[in-house]
């Protein structure tokens, strides 16, 4: 094994360590209530966003994607 190869192996290793850690801390801090929050605030966003007039820019992106033959 050459010098490049060992760094690039501890380097992968320590990577992957780090992706480890950081899905374990954010498994450990989105717990269900915090989830069930999110959700709600996100879909309260989307309700506004939706009826303050985003409503005529879906049905615009509907016909579009009509149009375009993408959906049926």
């Amino acid at each position: 094994m050459t010098k490049k190869q060992k760094i690039t192996a501890v380097l992968a290793l320590a990577i992957a360590f780090g992706l480890g850690m950081a899905v374990m801390c954010g498994c450990s801090y989105f717990t269900q209530e915090k989830i069930a929050e999110i959700h709600k605030t996100v879909g309260t966003i989307l309700d506004i966003a939706y009826t303050s007039g985003g409503a005529v820019l879906v049905e615009q992106k509907i016909d579009q994607l009509v149009a375009d033959g993408k959906i049926t």
